[in-house]
């Protein structure tokens, strides 16, 4: 399996949202249309902060998830990060 190259790696998305209210994103020249039909699976210590970032570029388009943490991860980045942390009313449990 080859790698991808620094050029071909996937940027940040840019969406276009059309009348519908569905959504498109490019990826690796490729385009993805998001209409509220997101659900995120995410496992680890770091999956906090992503779940925001995701949850914070396609908005309500995620519809629901789960995410898996370590015991204490929760807690120490409510102390110590809790800008990195999932909005109240996340999606995502």
């Amino acid at each position: 399996m080859s790698h991808p190259s620094h050029s071909e790696q996937a940027t940040p998305p840019i969406p276009s949202t059309s009348k519908t209210g569905s959504c498109v994103h490019s990826l690796h020249s490729t385009n993805v249309i998001f209409s509220r039909n997101i659900k995120v699976a995410a496992f680890g210590k770091a999956v906090l902060g992503m779940v925001a970032a995701v949850e914070h570029v396609l908005g309500n388009h995620v519809v629901g998830g789960v995410a898996s943490v370590p015991v204490g991860a929760m807690e120490t980045a409510q102390k110590f990060y809790p800008h990195h942390l999932p909005s109240p009313d996340s999606k995502v449990r």
